[in-house]
C-alpha cells in the first residue's frame, strides 16, 4: 500500500495533485496520503477536501491531515517537498530589496533566491534526518524552489534519495503549437532536453517519432516580434539567438532578460502599491477562504464545479509531473520525463558536480537519465558558473559564514559589483534575521 506525503501541504495546489494521483489507476488504489503543514486551519481544509473529492473516494483513498512531520513520515514511500519557508511575504520583501540594488528576483534566481536557499536548506535538512527515522527508504520529491539547490542539499548532506520536478517544462508539448499557430492538443509532440532548472533546452523536438526541428526554425523564422506578447518576444529573440527551445520561458529570461525582467517586476510592484493589483500573499488568503466554504457542500459530480475549486485539476493531457514519475516508478514504466538529479556523465557539455535537468526514463530503481551531447555551445559557460555558484551557496547555507556568503554571491553571474551587493546584503540579511543561521549575520 503506497503511502505519499505532502509536507507543506496546505495549499490548493495540493488538491490538483491529489486528484492526479486518485486518477492514475491502480497504483492509486487503497493508498495512503497525509497532507503535513504548520498551519493547522490549512490542514484541515485541505484534507477534509481531498475526502470529499469524488475521485479519491472511488479510489478508496485515505487521507489524513497533520502538524507533526514525524507522525507524517512514518511509512511512506514518497515524500512530496512543497514547503515555503517564509511565506510568500518574506520573498516579495527581499525582491524588493534585490531591486533596489538593480538585480532583479523571483524564487529561483537572483537576490531573493539565495534568501530562500538560506532559509528552506536548513529545514529540508531537518526533513530529511526525519525521513531518515521514520522512512528510510522514501524518496523525497522535492517542487519547493529554488530545485537544484535544495535537491543538492539533500543529495550532499544525507542519505536519503531525492529528485527535482518542474511542472514548467511540460508547458513546451502545449506552449510550442499554441506559440506556431498548430491545432492543439499535437499529439505525438514529444521533446528530450537537458541544461538546469529553469534554464533548460529541447535538445530534440519529434512529431511522431521524426526530426520537427527543422520545420519549427523555418516556422519561427517567419513570425514578427512587433506582434509578440513581451515574454514571446523574449522566447523568440532567445529562439533566434541559440536556434533551440527554452522551456519554463518566464522563468529562464533572468539570464537573457535580466534588465527588463527588472523592469516589469518593478511595475508589477507598482500596482501592488497603487491597488491596482492583489499581493499573492492576499490572493492566496482570498482562495482558501473561499475554498474553506466548499468543505460539505458537494460530495458529488459538482465538487469540481465549485469556483474556488474549478480550476485546480489539471488538464488531464498534463498530469502533475511528480505524479507522473511516482506512477511510473511503481508501474516499472520507464515514462520519459524531466528530472533535477545528479547525473555524471549524463551531459557532455556540463560538469559532473551539481544537479542538472534533464531527460530520465522512470523505473522502480528510480530515474535513469538520459545521455545529452550538452546545452548549445554558447550558453554551456554561463551554465558551468551557474551550476558552481549553487554548490557554493549550498555550503553557505549549511556551514558557511557572512564572507563565504559574499564570495558565493559574487559568483552569480548578475551579482558582479561588490559595492552593490554588500550593502544589499547588509538589508537583506537583516530582514531576514531569525530565519537564517546566526554565523550569517556576523561580518
Amino acid at each position: 500500500m503506497t503511502k505519499i506525503v505532502f509536507i507543506g501541504g496546505g495549499s490548493l495546489r495540493t488538491l490538483g495533485v491529489i486528484h492526479d494521483w486518485a486518477r492514475s489507476g491502480d497504483v492509486a488504489r487503497n493508498s495512503r496520503l497525509a497532507v503535513m503543514d504548520l498551519d493547522e486551519r490549512r490542514v484541515r481544509i485541505i484534507s477534509s477536501l481531498a475526502r470529499e473529492m469524488p475521485e479519491v473516494r472511488a479510489a478508496d483513498i485515505d487521507v489524513t491531515g497533520t502538524t507533526d512531520l514525524g507522525e507524517a513520515l512514518e511509512g511512506a514511500d514518497f515524500v512530496y517537498n512543497v514547503i515555503r519557508v517564509g511565506g510568500v511575504d518574506r520573498m516579495e520583501y527581499d525582491k524588493r530589496i534585490g531591486l533596489k540594488y538593480g538585480f532583479h528576483g523571483h524564487d529561483d534566481f537572483g537576490p531573493s533566491a539565495a534568501m530562500i536557499v538560506l532559509r528552506t536548506v536548513p529545514v529540508v535538512l531537518r526533513i530529511a534526518e526525519e525521513m531518515g527515522k521514520r522512512c528510510p527508504d522514501a524518496w523525497m520529491v522535492n517542487f519547493t524552489n529554488p530545485v537544484p539547490f535544495l535537491v543538492r542539499a539533500v543529495k550532499e548532506y544525507s542519505n536519503v534519495k531525492v529528485m527535482g520536478y518542474c511542472g514548467g517544462d511540460r508547458h513546451q508539448l502545449s506552449g510550442i503549437p499554441a506559440f506556431l499557430g498548430w491545432d492543439r492538443p499535437c499529439p505525438g509532440l514529444a521533446y528530450r532536453g537537458c541544461g538546469i532548472d529553469h534554464f533548460c533546452w529541447s535538445t530534440g523536438l519529434t512529431l511522431n517519432g521524426e526530426d520537427i526541428y527543422p520545420v519549427v526554425r523555418d516556422e519561427m523564422a517567419k513570425i514578427d516580434p512587433g506582434n509578440l506578447s513581451v515574454y514571446n518576444r523574449m522566447g523568440w529573440e532567445t529562439f533566434q539567438l541559440y536556434e533551440h527551445w527554452i522551456s519554463a520561458w518566464a522563468h529562464c529570461f533572468h539570464w537573457t532578460h535580466h534588465d527588463e525582467m527588472a523592469e516589469i517586476t518593478r511595475d508589477h510592484h507598482y500596482k501592488i502599491d497603487t491597488g491596482q493589483v492583489a499581493s499573492r500573499n492576499e490572493s492566496q488568503a482570498l482562495e482558501i477562504a473561499e475554498a474553506e466554504q466548499c468543505i460539505g457542500r458537494s460530495n458529488g459530480d459538482g465538487f469540481w464545479e465549485q469556483p474556488a475549486l474549478k480550476d485546480l485539476p489539471s488538464n488531464p493531457a498534463f498530469p502533475a509531473v511528480g505524479i507522473v514519475a511516482i506512477s511510473s516508478m511503481l508501474r516499472n514504466a520507464g515514462e520519459e520525463i524531466m528530472v533535477n538529479m545528479h547525473a555524471p556523465g549524463a551531459i557532455d557539455n556540463l560538469q559532473d558536480e551539481g544537479i542538472v535537468l534533464l531527460t530520465a526514463r522512470l523505473n522502480r530503481a528510480g530515474p535513469e537519465p538520459i545521455h545529452s551531447a550538452g546545452v548549445p555551445d554558447g550558453v554551456a559557460p554561463l551554465t558551468r558558473q551557474i551550476l558552481d555558484y549553487q554548490g557554493a551557496l549550498v555550503r553557505v547555507a549549511v556551514e558557511g559564514n557572512r564572507n563565504d556568503l559574499e564570495v558565493a554571491l559574487l559568483m552569480d553571474p548578475v551579482m558582479r559589483d561588490i559595492g552593490k551587493v554588500r550593502p544589499m546584503l547588509d538589508e537583506l540579511l537583516e530582514a531576514n534575521r531569525g530565519q537564517i543561521r546566526d554565523e550569517l549575520l556576523e561580518c
